[in-house]
């Protein structure tokens, strides 16, 4: 009995071990095949965009989790204002009028990082 006990705890170990190493091939690939272009955060540049842009008003925070994304649809991104080809993904934000406007996915990481700096308060001394 002692055997089929060990053996079940060997196969849950091995499942474990297996789930862990392809997530670390999935990274792997992403950040070694230049398809992707996303390695890690936002470009410093498009964080600037996307700050002045928040700043004067002509882009709404992102408020919540509220992104869909698909396919580019050949428009020009609410960002960077660069095309999102078709081979491109395409987030699109609801902004506060319930029109949804669409941006490339460092464009997006770019507003969402800014629009949290917003939503914290900041201290005044």
């Amino acid at each position: 009995m002692a055997t089929l006990l060990e053996s079940r705890a060997l196969v849950a170990a091995n499942r474990t071990l297996l789930t862990e190493t392809r997530s670390r091939i999935a990274a792997s690939r992403r950040s070694l095949n230049p398809f992707f272009g996303v390695s890690g955060g936002a470009d410093p540049a498009l964080n600037e965009i996307a700050r002045t842009l928040l700043g004067c008003g002509n882009l709404a925070p992102i408020r919540g989790n509220v992104a869909w994304a698909g396919h580019g649809s050949g428009g020009p991104c609410c960002v960077c204002g660069k095309p999102v080809k078709s081979l491109d993904v395409e987030y699109e934000v609801e902004d506060g009028e319930r029109r949804s406007v669409g941006c490339h996915f460092p464009c997006f990481l770019a507003w969402q990082e800014e629009s949290r700096r917003l939503a914290v308060p900041r201290v005044i001394r």
